[in-house]
């Protein structure tokens, strides 16, 4: 029995750090998700860069696919407080959806040197009727210099 209750003490947090996505983000106490991602494969398809927005703390909407949205709030992003506060909602009932942010030194020659993938579960079904998904969160991006990209996986 003492067995047991050790696993399903330590069995969140063995989640958690095996985890290599941003699946649901814990923002009590304004704390965003912060953690050393491996690099993603991803390519130069339908991404959009928001390196602009980070520069400017500004904020940037993004209409992903017909089903997805995503609201980047940049207000809060500085070197010292390098976190990214997000909405991303999924209209889609038959598939989860992720973003993937990439981090290029120069985009033409280089890979990718950091990704973030934030994932969203479908939207759920209620009888006939759809209720979209919403995820609300921040997390810290690993570096602010180069140029930022989001995109969806494919």
């Amino acid at each position: 029995m003492k067995f047991f209750a050790s696993l399903l003490a330590v069995a969140p947090l063995a989640t958690s750090v095996m985890s290599l996505a941003v699946d649901k983000l814990d923002t009590r106490q304004n704390s965003c998700i912060g953690a050393t991602y491996p690099v993603l494969s991803v390519n130069h398809l339908d991404r959009k860069e928001f390196q602009g927005e980070i520069d400017q703390r500004g904020s940037l909407g993004w209409l992903a696919t017909p089903d997805v949205s995503v609201i980047f709030d940049f207000g809060a992003t500085t070197p010292a407080n390098p976190q990214l506060n997000f909405r991303i909602l999924n209209k889609n009932s038959a598939t989860w959806k992720a973003v993937i942010l990439s981090n290029y030194v120069d985009t033409i020659t280089t890979p990718a040197r950091e990704t973030v993938r934030i994932s969203i579960d479908a939207a759920r079904k209620v009888g006939t009727d759809s209720i979209p998904t919403i995820l609300d969160g921040c997390v810290q991006l690993p570096r602010l210099d180069g140029t930022w990209y989001v995109q969806m996986e494919s």
